[in-house]
């Protein structure tokens, strides 16, 4: 019986051997005619809601992994890339999969997930490029963003030649994670190193304030909430419309990448370049940073889905000053709680 038992494991090893080798010489064939591209992956966080990655990887093609950056606090802005590692070849597969650990700050909470991403549309989107609306230059896709938010929730985006487009959304479960192995070289209390983390991160006032509001559910849905509305810019003629999006996507107002047939989210940042009347040419740029728009946007809107709203924008061509309404066909709810800054070009 031994020597049977013995003949058999050699049979099974011998096997196990082949079976690996058909396996990766598979995957070293496949990876021959597979296409590459050039790119990176970077990080993002909403400014309100700093959090850090313990790990994560992007799982390719051919097999390979990169990492996302990780150790480090993120709070750059929700769809803006972060960190720009140059990491792995220099062109490469796209990714298949992500898996991802993290700590959210505000929320004192470890997530994890696993997640599949969708190639085709990778593919879809890396093959075609990006038009830049100034030259008509096809440009390149060239940033992987992987972005965290409350509640587990987690978006990708892609990045290139200054626009952003979300192309996958999950929802990562919440897990226990040993502190020790998160900051083992610190020698202060969990949430007194949060307190302090957070006090570095945001402003007096702007700490208190989100103390107060904590960390509201539903904040995912509410950035990328579509609805039907559409630009109308008065008293100037603009040359080109920058749109940045609460989804964490940006790119002109008429980009095919951007149009949703649910609609669009709020906008946070509207970008114009336009002319006065002599030729000269100038930038206005629009930041819509608190509740307000959302409110306003909400309240026109409710009950009737999808019911077609106009964001109006006036420019004074002698002040440069900006005046902003949302309306639909019966009532104007002027917006008043934003920022604007303008130059000549």
């Amino acid at each position: 019986m031994a020597n049977a038992k013995e003949r058999f494991n050699q049979v099974k090893h011998i096997l196990i051997v082949i079976t690996l080798t058909v396996s990766v010489i598979a995957i070293l064939q496949g990876s021959k005619f597979m296409k590459t591209y050039e790119w990176f992956p970077s990080e993002s966080a909403h400014s309100f809601y700093p959090m850090e990655i313990v790990q994560a990887d992007f799982i390719l093609q051919d097999g390979t992994t990169v990492y996302v950056p990780d150790k480090r606090r993120v709070y750059n802005g929700w769809g803006k890339p972060g960190s720009s590692h140059s990491v792995g070849e220099r062109k490469k597969a796209l990714p298949v999969k992500l898996g991802i650990i993290w700590f959210s700050y505000r929320e004192d909470k470890f997530f994890q997930g696993e997640f599949e991403l969708p190639t085709s549309q990778l593919e879809k989107y890396f093959s075609q490029g990006v038009e830049d609306q100034l030259t008509g230059k096809v440009e390149n896709w060239d940033i992987i963003s992987v972005g965290m938010a409350p509640q587990g929730r987690v978006s990708i985006w892609l990045t290139g030649f200054g626009n952003t487009v979300q192309i996958a959304h999950f929802i990562a479960k919440e897990v226990n994670y040993a502190w020790i192995d998160f900051m083992p070289n610190v020698d202060m209390k969990r949430p007194d190193f949060i307190r302090l983390a957070i006090q570095e991160i945001l402003p007096a006032a702007q700490r208190e304030k989100l103390k107060q509001m904590g960390v509201p559910n539903g904040l995912w849905e509410k950035w990328n909430q579509p609805y039907n509305w559409t630009l109308d810019v008065h008293q100037a003629t603009t040359t080109l419309q920058i749109i940045e999006y609460a989804s964490g996507e940006r790119g002109p107002y008429n980009a095919k990448f951007l149009m949703h047939d649910a609609g669009r989210p709020v906008p946070t940042v509207v970008d114009l370049h336009w002319k006065k009347s002599n030729g000269n040419e100038y930038q206005t740029t629009l930041y819509f940073e608190g509740d307000e728009i959302f409110k306003a946007f909400e309240k026109l809107s409710e009950g009737k889905p999808g019911k077609p709203l106009i964001l109006d924008v006036k420019i004074d061509e002698d002040t440069f000053m900006a005046e902003a309404f949302l309306r639909d066909g019966e009532f104007i709810l002027p917006l008043e709680d934003f920022s604007q800054e303008s130059f000549s070009m």
